[in-house]
């Protein structure tokens, strides 16, 4: 059976006060804002680069990052470099997902990504009830954020995570060649405001 690996954490209403300074500031004003679609692989109106928070979330982060790598020994496996490897944030954003959008199967760049959901207005079960599914035989997948992963035997399974209101503030670190995807949702007008980064390797050789 393929195996999902990722790390969770919270952040603090501390740790979020300058980063929801900076995406309060590109909600009022989009136009002023460094625009990110041509950068990402969202079917995305509104997705900006957070520049003046990125520090601080590289200092919330990086523990977390080196809790993963020493708990899995991913970047190790991988075999890229010899010695051991420090960590920076290469690259920072928001997204803005309205109803009906959508974030196709894709990768990142880096070694570590993460994402963490500051706004969801809805809850699963609403969202699930629209497209009900009796059959065992066929999997809810509206708003659901899902990883992508091929078993031992070349089939296509996947891990998908109903992510809804409950999750608010949860941050998860993974792979950044994990291929991952994000349903639409249809019960709410508002945004779903994430964050995302990669993080990439400092070598010492």
């Amino acid at each position: 059976m393929a195996e999902f690996v990722y790390h969770y954490a919270n952040f603090t209403q501390e740790q979020l006060a300058p980063i929801h300074a900076e995406i309060n500031e590109i909600h009022n004003d989009f136009s002023s804002a460094n625009n990110y679609n041509g950068k990402l692989a969202g079917h995305l109106s509104h997705q900006y680069e957070l520049i003046k928070c990125k520090n601080h979330v590289e200092n919330v982060l990086l523990q977390h990052i080196y809790d993963f790598e020493n708990k899995t020994g991913y970047s190790k496996k991988l075999q890229l470099w010899r010695g051991e490897a420090k960590f920076y944030l290469d690259n920072l954003w928001v997204n803005f997902q309205s109803k009906t959008e959508f974030n196709p199967p894709h990768t990142h760049s880096g070694i570590f990504s993460f994402v963490s959901w500051l706004k969801v207005p809805f809850n699963i079960e609403d969202e699930i009830a629209l497209y009900p599914k009796p059959d065992t035989n066929n999997i809810q997948q509206t708003a659901h954020f899902n990883f992508h992963v091929l078993d031992p035997y070349g089939e296509m399974v996947y891990e998908r995570l109903p992510v809804d209101r409950k999750w608010e503030n949860r941050i998860m670190i993974f792979p950044a060649k994990a291929v991952h995807s994000v349903n639409p949702f249809y019960t709410s007008d508002e945004y779903r405001i994430s964050i995302s980064g990669n993080f990439f390797p400092l070598l010492r050789v």
